[in-house]
């Protein structure tokens, strides 16, 4: 990112320099140190271990504060500098973003904050009495903040102002390239200063739910063009690339009142500090503990945004999506999730549906088993095919048949791309015979999946792509049952084949031979009894069970 080059105009010193810095406005502070690291207000603790330092004179590390090196999409980079009109000195400013200024704890012992100009540079201190100490970007890969006298470490500290005028120095969104939905890109922000949507962006939030029965589903309702301050949101992207997500940061004078009923809630912060002689532990010091400022994601009451059937919704988080340390697993930093209540954590395990009106009065036509969704082929007919799951757990048995609201009977004939995909609590599925197509990634992920029940004699052709739909899965421990006369089949084809315990299971409950020397007691798949003797298997409901150790499908 190009960065705007302060000229020194011959004859005249801190006047151009102390020209950037008339009035209020947002900046970037870059240090001037062979690193180039930007400051970044990282926590709102600061205080907590740092108040000593301007009454005592001594150096010391300011915990809470860090440098980075691309602070292009990072909130915690965007700086508010401010005249302190009730200072006299003319360098008296203000600094602040997030809510925190970084110097409060030597303002409030009495000292006086100062952005004073040296040369094309700046000094950032706070003076009390004979006391200066000054801003220092700590030397090291690591990016600690630390205030020290004048002339330690003199070019760390150092700093150059850039304002974030959009052009030269700017703020842009980077969305998330797993969250795509058509040729849109998705991510969620949470930063405490407004700003103006670019071109190609749109922005939401969410104002209704239903999570308790149906099909769980969020609504979305979009903000037409200017954020909020302090505002949770979902953003759309028409690139991957922040140079085209430019956003304009707004003045108060120029922000848009606090929206209502926003249902997405956000965390400023994500500090966690790790041990230098261990970078993959976390430092759990008696001092750290006090300035570690953190939120555990915890999946019985937390969703993040992500893809649901290969749209936009809220899903239980991946360690991807979190900051993961060998103490915990936390929401990362200005992002939004949207809170649940335990109640229905089961209820959403598989994500929540994010949908405008008109999805919601689409959601209302869908066929649903109080487990999977079907919705109708293209093809026209009266035939459907499962395209998600909102509450499959266990053992599923497709049905071969459903009936839709308007009260038509449709056969069951495919599986669509992605509609199990991700879901670990499936320890089996049963596809029936009247299966004819599965699509990709339908299965991919299911990493709990033991067993696959297929009741179709010829091996549906999965397709060039057809490795993805038991992605995940482990084919050597996963078994596979198909018709007794159909095994062959199944080994000999390129993606089926792969499994490998191929099996044979009896297509239908009566098809069972009695043993009058046993018991023939009737199992699930749990190994768990469920009819002693076999007079009455008729009344068994639908399902999978286990007879004389052969696994049938009552239909």
């Amino acid at each position: 990112m190009k960065r705007l080059i302060f000229l020194l105009i011959s004859g005249i010193t801190a006047l151009p320099i102390l020209a950037q810095l008339k009035g209020d406005g947002y900046y970037r502070i870059q240090n001037t140190s062979s690193y180039g690291r930007y400051l970044t207000i990282s926590n709102n603790k600061i205080d907590e271990t740092n108040k000593s330092y301007i009454t005592s004179g001594n150096e010391g590390n300011v915990d809470g504060l860090k440098t980075i090196t691309d602070p292009i999409s990072d909130p915690s980079s965007i700086i508010y500098i401010s005249k302190d009109n009730t200072a006299q000195s003319n360098y008296a400013y203000n600094i602040q973003a997030q809510g925190v200024n970084p110097l409060k704890f030597l303002k409030d012992n009495g000292a006086e904050l100062k952005i004073y100009p040296d040369g094309n540079n700046y000094f950032i201190y706070g003076s009390k009495g004979s006391i200066s100490l000054f801003l220092v970007d700590n030397p090291g890969p690591e990016g600690y903040i630390k205030v020290a006298r004048k002339g330690v470490y003199p070019q760390n500290q150092s700093w150059k102002l850039y304002p974030v005028d959009q052009v030269v120095d700017y703020f842009a969104i980077t969305p998330n390239e797993d969250i795509k939905v058509g040729d849109k890109y998705y991510t969620t922000i949470y930063a405490s200063f407004p700003f103006q949507l670019g071109d190609g962006m749109k922005a939401y939030y969410v104002i209704n739910s239903k999570l308790e029965s149906g099909i769980p589903y969020a609504e979305l309702k979009e903000i037409n063009g200017k954020i909020p301050a302090a505002t949770p949101v979902i953003i759309e992207c028409s690139s991957l690339d922040p140079a085209d997500n430019k956003v304009t940061l707004l003045t108060s004078n120029d922000a848009p009142a606090a929206i209502s009923g926003n249902k997405l809630n956000g965390v400023y912060f994500c500090y966690v500090k790790m041990k230098a002689s261990n970078i993959s532990q976390e430092n759990t010091s008696a001092n750290y503990q006090k300035i570690k400022n953190v939120v555990n994601y915890d999946s019985k009451k937390m969703r993040v945004l992500g893809l649901v059937n290969g749209k936009l919704g809220l899903v239980d988080a991946n360690d991807d999506a979190l900051v993961v340390t060998d103490q915990g697993k936390y929401l990362p930093a200005n992002k939004a999730y949207f809170p649940i209540d335990e109640s229905v954590a089961e209820a959403t395990a598989n994500g929540i549906r994010l949908l405008d009106k008109q999805g919601i009065e689409d959601l209302s036509k869908l066929i649903t088993d109080n487990k999977a969704i079907f919705e109708k082929n293209e093809e026209g007919g009266n035939t459907v095919s499962v395209t998600g799951n909102y509450n499959v757990s266990g053992n599923y048995v497709i049905p071969e048949k459903v009936t839709g609201n308007d009260g038509i009977v449709y056969d069951v004939t495919g599986i669509a791309s992605g509609t199990f995909k991700g879901n670990k609590r499936l320890t089996s599925i049963t596809i029936p015979a009247s299966v004819s197509s599965i699509g990709e990634a339908a299965f991919s992920g299911c990493v709990n999946l033991k067993e696959i029940s297929v009741n179709i004699d010829d091996p549906i052709n999965l397709g060039p792509n057809g490795a993805s739909v038991f992605e995940g899965i482990d084919l050597e421990k996963c078994v596979l049952y198909v018709p007794e006369a159909s095994i062959d089949k199944y080994k000999a084809d390129e993606i089926w084949g792969k499994f490998k315990n191929i099996l044979s299971h009896t297509s239908g409950i009566n098809d069972i031979r009695l043993d009058e020397d046993k018991t023939n007691d009737v199992y699930n798949l749990q190994g768990q009894k469920v009819l002693r003797q076999a007079t009455n298997i008729d009344k068994l409901p639908k399902g999978v069970y286990v007879i004389n150790g052969k696994k049938i499908i009552k239909k």
